[in-house]
């Protein structure tokens, strides 16, 4: 009989909470797809089980529940910034 056992998910894991307090931890900018298709940036300064908390820029902060993130992708780091910035004046 063929073993029906699937692979767990991140979440089941632990590798999901560990990338998301890592994200918290270095303030990173990142870049949110929704699965309606609308991207979000901001960094995540929260998260549980259900949701995520995006700090904006010049906007209102939002709670977002998990289940409608298709992606998140990191923006440049902080400090990389800076040394980009210095490198060209």
């Amino acid at each position: 009989m063929p073993s029906t056992r699937h692979s767990p998910t991140a979440n089941h894991t632990g590798h999901e909470a560990l990338y998301l307090r890592s994200l918290v931890d270095r303030q990173l900018k990142v870049q949110i797809k929704l699965r309606d298709g609308e991207q979000l940036h901001g960094v995540i300064e929260y998260f549980d089980a259900n949701v995520l908390r995006l700090t904006r820029e010049g906007k209102p902060n939002l709670f977002l529940y998990k289940h409608h993130v298709q992606t998140i992708s990191e923006g440049p780091r902080r400090k990389a910034q800076g040394l980009a910035a210095a490198k060209s004046q």
